[in-house]
């Protein structure tokens, strides 16, 4: 089973599923992980408080300030 990233996510690293070269039941496998992370990842981000949601949003501020100088 093969799995293709994706750099340009705004996540990070993603893997598609739609990608999955395999039996049926490793695509079904592949796309079971992504939505698992994807739930993870919904259930981080609701556990955040606004105080929190704020301070990511300042360090990738400060992060694309960093990159484009």
């Amino acid at each position: 089973m093969r799995f293709r990233v994706s750099r340009s996510s705004p996540i990070g690293r993603t893997m598609s599923p739609t990608k999955v070269n395999g039996t049926p039941e490793e695509v079904e496998a592949a796309y079971f992980r992504v939505a698992s992370r994807i739930r993870y990842r919904l259930q981080l981000f609701n556990n955040l408080s606004f105080d929190q949601v704020d301070r990511l949003r300042i360090e990738v501020k400060m992060k694309k300030l960093l990159e484009s100088s």
